[in-house]
């Protein structure tokens, strides 16, 4: 599922530069291209501005001490201090031989650090005064990063492919390691339980905190380049983002717990923050929320933000509460960490009123395209079926270890396991298996996750209490290097865990939601196999199902094909597949860096889907018949509800919201049985009016003082 976009501030004055953020209980600030931002924690307003003496157009760094009692600048060669609230110059000191360089800062111990161009500074937080320094005697004068030992007593230093540890107080060098096999470059640091860890160039490293001994070493396997670090509060999880992979380390042992390719997100620089049990991970305008299993749980793309370096804040008091804060090329955002309620869960019992005369044919399902392929990465197989533009990247003259990375970009359709996608409201899957060495995998350019996924995760969610009127559609509609003992082995899998869930055939075409919920049968499962069909009767045929391809490359065209193809009325079940198909050229365009082409099946489908509620809404005021609807990254925008909406009138949709629960604190709020006799009488554009406002959290005063009668919300 998608995060919530709570607001997005543009920051003025700042250009489109690198944006850093931090947030603790003093507020929450931005800094960029030279200046410092404070920020309305609910609504992103600036409330002050500082530009910073006017040092220049420059990278701004943040950091503020425990109590949240000053707020640290590090920028062009100087630290300044700001008073917290006024973002007023308390004051500013150049760092003496640094140059005018990027300034990394951190507080700890009473102290203020700041480090650049090669060289440590330890500042007195109340005047600026400079306390000590150390020169890092033949380290270069190179980009320099800190962190704080949980002891206090270290301040760890990462430079140029070396690690270093200085006394907290005076500064001294304790001792000094060279990363192995690291080479030369930006190298983080961060702290653990009497360890620092260090990482540069693809590289990370566990330390000892008190010799600079190296424990354990770990390549990570996703090229060389910048690698960012973050550990929890409890130093229970340590976390990396590298080169748009996430990863997940056991601190102690540097045991690796997972490496994920970030979807869409683009090979380039990966800002990591810790959460409890949970990290968010940032590259190139994407934004995750990933398990202790390295599970994507949570993502946004950042509308209109373009593809930038991104960096992430979480208060640090209370990691996994409240909002998450981004800076991106001069924007600040805040992304919603709450649970909110979902219009969907058992969707299909909730309306039951509506479905149950209705043919499962006339109703509007939604749908994931390519509905397996969330687990695919870059170093995933190649697949067995090989579309054609697949076979037309293998031929591209770039380097192979990049071919890979470039499939996986035009593979990866969905991004929420089947787990989250049925969660989610969507109730049909677009299947495609391949039997490859005897292992059934989904596929689609690259290979998936097991078949077997699909069967436990859609079992569970069967299970669930209240869950018993939900009705599946599984489309097993391609097959690639499978053997009629395969058939046998995928068809016998389904009918062990499903067994009388599963709906015959002879049902037909007509069967209705009554009927299926008067049986035991939950699952209607369509197979692209004629000789499996033929023997089984619970396999239902592709003839009972019509889902064509447009294959175009433009929204317009998108349109104008799926129009047409609703112009004509079904009597079987019928797929729009809200979906654009890259060709070569679409492929080739987006290789061209820098340009504005699509680079991904994600970018393709931001184009379309952020239309696709307003052509499903058109659609139906001309009533034209909507099954089945599916599209690629259907997280993207609120799409499962767009579909569920078509099934409801706003009178209907009204009632179910409030048997669901969902406003249940609004009703209470405002007396709100007299209220709902009000509302339900209301004609339709009112009740539609309500119903979104309802949504935001509320009836608005306007609507209730424009609404005769209605009880005035306490």
């Amino acid at each position: 599922m998608a995060f919530q976009t709570q607001w997005t501030t543009s920051l003025p004055k700042s250009g489109h530069e690198v944006t850093s953020t931090l947030c603790n209980q003093s507020g929450v600030y931005s800094g960029s291209n030279g200046y410092v931002y404070r920020l309305d924690y609910w609504t992103g307003a600036v409330l002050q501005t500082n530009n910073l003496e006017s040092l220049g157009t420059h990278e701004v760094r943040l950091a503020a001490p425990a109590d949240g009692s000053i707020l640290i600048v590090g920028t062009y060669g100087y630290a300044l201090g700001l008073d917290p609230t006024s973002l007023a110059t308390l004051w500013s000191v150049n760092l003496p031989k640094t140059g005018n360089g990027v300034v990394s800062v951190i507080c700890g111990a009473g102290s203020v650090y700041a480090a650049c161009g090669g060289i440590v500074y330890r500042l007195n937080p109340a005047d600026g005064w400079i306390k000590g320094e150390n020169y890092l005697k033949g380290r270069g004068v190179h980009e320099v990063r800190l962190a704080m030992s949980l002891t206090l007593r270290t301040v760890f230093v990462g430079i140029n492919g070396y690690a270093l540890g200085l006394a907290f107080d005076t500064l001294d060098t304790q001792w000094e390691t060279s990363l192995p096999r690291s080479g030369f470059g930006i190298t983080s640091v961060a702290s653990g339980i009497g360890v620092a860890y260090a990482a540069c160039n693809g590289w990370i490293y566990s330390i000892q905190e008190l010799s600079g001994g190296v424990l354990f070493t770990n390549q990570l396997g996703a090229g060389d380049g910048e690698v960012r670090l973050a550990i929890d509060a409890e130093a229970q999880n340590l976390y990396a983002g590298l080169n748009g992979y996430a990863f997940g380390f056991n601190p102690t042992s540097m045991q690796m717990i997972y490496m994920i390719s970030l979807p869409g997100s683009g090979k380039s620089v990966t800002d990591v923050v810790a959460g409890d049990k949970q990290a968010y991970f940032a590259n190139n305008g994407y934004v995750f929320q990933l398990n202790l299993s390295g599970d994507i749980t949570l993502w946004n793309s950042l509308p209109e933000r373009g593809e930038h370096e991104t960096r992430l804040a979480v208060n640090p008091t209370t990691p996994n509460s409240g909002q998450l804060f981004i800076g991106i090329n001069g924007y600040a955002l805040a992304l919603s960490l709450a649970d909110y309620p979902t219009l969907y869960g058992p969707w299909m019992g909730r309306l039951a009123k509506e479905l149950t005369p209705k043919k499962v044919r006339e109703v509007a399902i939604p749908g994931t395209h390519d509905s397996g392929t969330y687990g695919i990465w870059p170093i995933s197989d190649i697949g067995a079926d090989l579309p054609p533009y697949v076979q037309y990247i293998e031929n591209l003259p770039v380097a192979r270890l990049l071919i890979k990375t470039i499939i996986a970009n035009w593979s990866i359709a969905q991004t929420l396991n089947f787990t989250m996608q049925l969660a989610s409201g969507i109730r049909y899957f677009d299947l495609r298996v391949q039997g490859t060495g005897g292992s059934l995998n989904f596929v689609h350019g690259l290979v998936g996750p097991p078949v077997q996924t699909l069967i436990d995760q859609l079992d569970v969610f069967l299970s669930q209490p209240g869950y018993d009127k939900e009705i599946i559609l599984l489309d097993f509609n391609h097959f690639y290097d499978m053997t009629p003992a395969l058939h046998n082995q995928l068809t016998g899998m389904l009918l062990a865990k499903f067994g009388d869930k599963l709906a015959p055939k002879a049902l037909s075409e007509d069967t209705k939601f009554g009927e299926l919920w008067f049986s035991p049968y939950r699952i209607i499962t369509f197979y692209a196999n004629e000789a499996s069909v033929n023997s089984s009767r619970w396999l239902w045929p592709q003839s009972t199902i019509e889902s064509p391809w447009p294959e175009v490359q433009n929204v317009g065209a998108l349109y104008t094909a799926l129009d047409n193809e609703l112009a004509t009325p079904r009597s079987k079940f019928f797929v729009l597949q809200s979906i654009l198909t890259p060709d070569n050229g679409v492929v080739a365009s987006g290789l061209v860096p820098f340009s504005s082409s699509p680079d991904s099946l994600t970018t393709l489908a931001m184009g379309v889907n952020s239309l696709l509620p307003t052509w499903l809404n058109g659609w139906r005021s001309k009533g034209k018949g909507i099954n089945i609807v599916i599209c690629d990254w259907f997280n993207y925008t609120n799409i499962v509800d767009a579909v569920v909406r078509l099934n409801q009138t706003p009178k209907a949709r009204l009632e179910a919201l409030l048997s669901d629960g969902t406003v249940t604190e609004d009703i209470i709020a405002w007396n709100a049985a007299a209220t709902f006799r009000k509302i339900i009488s209301i004609p339709s554009p009112e009740v539609e009016k309500a119903l979104q406002q309802l949504e935001k959290g509320g009836l608005k005063d306007n609507f209730i003082d424009e609404t005769p009668d209605l009880p005035t919300k306490k």
